[in-house]
């Protein structure tokens, strides 16, 4: 939360720095949600940050080891448990006084980086701490620190402080220390008591930001398995599309930040990746909104609910002021948490982008540097996650995603319209003149429209579905709604259906109108008829009735299949036998000397009436080989 916003709706004590670490001291509000969340799923990692650091060839390894030690007994927030204290979930402190000795740092000679990394990957244990996990491993003469650390204590600033006093600490130079401490924070927020009228109107800006938009804006998944959740990472290097040499002049000719440039582009893209004329999505502040917070270790980050409205039309440079005037105001108004938000407007994490700057920038160490690299979790939390990270050679952009969602393929589309945005961006006048589409996804378009094929001309669409039935039996075939049919049930039921109409004297080129509403038996009823040998007269009940009953007499039908409500739309002028589709389920198997003749490529498949906007409806009569053909009758 803003704790400069928060102080503003609310009394109480100054936020200030305590001298002495309190044994016991409340979380804040950050930390808070993290920890229930945790209560609910003591099994995952979603809170661990781990990362796979790589050291310099030249270094001091023991040396090394040491000022990590130290670097831990720096922060009193390492030396924590986290647990409910008469109610309230605090912090609590495992030791009166953290010493290097006392700290655990593992030594592995010869191991394997990967072996070690996925070790990293489990549950803390809150209560007891510590909530961190600290390992070097030495491979082939190179050197690895690897590390997990709970979110609860750590955030993506943290990731630069911790670092930099590690190095400092090797180097011998004096280490900047915490003006505010996470434990001051919790202690702050504890006292303060909300001033209802002002936070209700601080809560207005979230009515008005949020109440009536449509914030369903993720990319419609391209798989739907049942396979346990995945996740898998792509990493991506931006120099083919822009560098930073592009986003700093954007920069000084157009006074656009990098975080403005990129949310805007990532807001874009996935309004058109999903279709919709407006983007939600979920990103990230650092939350030291305190300038005396620069150095704090801790969790502070806001996570922060944007929405933008997508008007096509609008000027480049008027939709990326909208997008930072919207983060602003966010941020500003990080009053409620984000279980509060979600529950009032059922907002989700779904879908998350955030810039993480130059976070990242490996941090020189000795004659080297060391080179951060953050793992990916085994459970984001997201359907999609992108963070994009600025480094001396470019950016990168690294592609977390759920496969039981998405394809490796869409996240990479995805990824590369990101940046065709951020291209376009740079030099577009309106978001219009942005082109989405490059030469890599052209070639894909043209790979896929790549369907010549030998044109098989004695097969029919009921010889096609039987060889699929073979070939899949038990694959779904049919859904509509709820109901859900196997190729052998769709099978079964349009073999019976045939069977009946034979028997009621359907054959080759003999006409049954089907007057329905939308539903599975519009397949089933076609199917069933071209079995039969028939032909198919579909009848829209929104017609005239006069047109109706035009089609019905001009086809020649011998059979009407219909639903009750329905039928009595044709006149008593047609005296064939009337079916109602409820009666399909009950029909018996055809006898075994039953054949069911079907169609021949040239017979007669369905008959379709034109508006009829110039005179007399006209019809289009096709054969089940697929020959269209216009006729006046029959």
């Amino acid at each position: 939360m803003n704790i400069n916003r928060l102080a503003s709706i609310s009394t109480g004590p100054e936020l200030k720095h305590c001298n002495e670490i309190p044994g016991i001291c409340p979380l804040s509000e950050a930390q808070r949600a993290i920890y229930f969340e945790c209560l609910e799923a003591p099994d995952s990692d979603i809170y661990n940050i781990v990362f796979k650091n790589t050291l310099p060839d030249k270094i001091d390894i023991q040396r090394f080891i040491a000022s990590v030690k130290q670097t831990i007994c720096d922060y009193p927030l390492f030396d924590i448990g986290v647990d409910m204290i008469d109610g309230v979930p605090s912090m609590v402190k495992k030791h009166e006084s953290l010493t290097p000795d006392m700290v655990a740092v593992t030594y592995i000679e010869n191991g394997d980086p990967e072996t070690e990394l996925q070790k990293m990957h489990h549950a803390f244990d809150l209560k007891n701490g510590p909530l961190y996990e600290l390992e070097v491993c030495e491979c082939s003469g190179k050197y690895y620190f690897f590390y997990n650390i709970h979110h609860l204590i750590y955030d993506g600033s943290s990731v630069r402080l911790f670092t930099k006093h590690i190095s400092d600490v090797y180097m011998g130079f004096s280490t900047a220390e915490e003006e505010v401490t996470q434990f001051d924070t919790g202690l702050y927020e504890a006292g303060l008591t909300q001033d209802k009228d002002k936070l209700d109107e601080a809560v207005k800006f979230y009515e008005q930001y949020l109440g009536d938009n449509d914030l369903d804006t993720v990319p419609v998944p391209d798989v739907v398995t049942e396979e346990k959740p995945g996740v898998a990472v792509i990493l991506f290097d931006t120099n083919e599309f822009f560098t930073t040499d592009d986003v700093a002049k954007l920069k000084t000719e157009r006074k656009i930040t990098e975080n403005t440039l990129f949310q805007g582009a990532f807001a874009y893209a996935e309004s058109v990746m999903a279709g919709t004329s407006g983007s939600f999505f979920m990103t990230a502040g650092h939350g030291r909104t305190d300038k005396r917070m620069a150095n704090s270790m801790g969790m502070y980050v806001q996570s922060l609910p944007m929405f933008i409205s997508i008007d096509n039309e609008m000027d480049v440079d008027a939709f990326l002021d909208k997008v930072r005037i919207t983060y602003h105001d966010v941020k500003e108004n990080d009053v409620l948490t984000f279980g509060e938000l979600q529950s009032k407007y059922d907002i989700s994490m779904r879908i998350t982008f955030i810039y993480m700057a130059d976070l990242f920038i490996p941090v020189p160490l000795g004659d080297g540097q060391i080179i951060l690299n953050e793992m990916t979790s085994n459970d984001i939390g997201s359907e999609i996650h992108f963070d994009l990270s600025r480094f001396e050679t470019g950016y990168k952009l690294k592609a977390a995603y759920r496969t039981d969602r998405y394809t490796e393929g869409y996240i990479r589309n995805f990824a590369r319209l990101f940046f065709n945005v951020v291209r376009g961006m740079l030099t577009a006048k309106k978001l219009s003149d942005i082109t989405l589409v490059d030469s890599v996804n052209k070639a894909q378009i043209d790979e896929i429209n790549k369907t010549e094929a030998e044109y098989r001309s004695n097969e029919t669409l009921i010889s096609l579905f039987r060889a699929q039935v073979s070939k899949t039996p038990d694959n779904t075939c049919l859904v509509c709604g709820e109901n859900r049919y196997t190729y052998r049930e769709v099978d079964s039921i349009t073999d019976n259906l045939a069977a009946h109409l034979i028997k009621q004297g359907i054959g080759a080129e003999k006409v049954t109108g089907v007057l329905i509403e939308r539903s599975e038996y519009m397949l089933i009823c076609a199917l069933g008829i071209l079995k039969a040998g028939g032909a198919y007269l579909p009848l829209d009940p929104t017609y005239p009735r006069e047109r109706l009953n035009l089609m019905v007499q001009d086809s020649g039908a011998l059979m009407l299949i219909s639903e009750p409500g329905l039928t009595d739309l044709i006149d008593d002028t047609f005296n064939g036998p009337r079916m109602m589709t409820s009666e399909i389920g009950s029909l018996p198997a055809p006898d075994a000397d039953v054949v069911l003749p079907g169609p021949k490529p040239d017979d007669l498949f369905v008959m379709i009436y034109t508006s009829g906007s110039t005179g007399i409806p006209k019809v289009l009569c096709s054969s089940t080989g697929m020959h269209w053909s216009p006729s006046s009758g029959k």
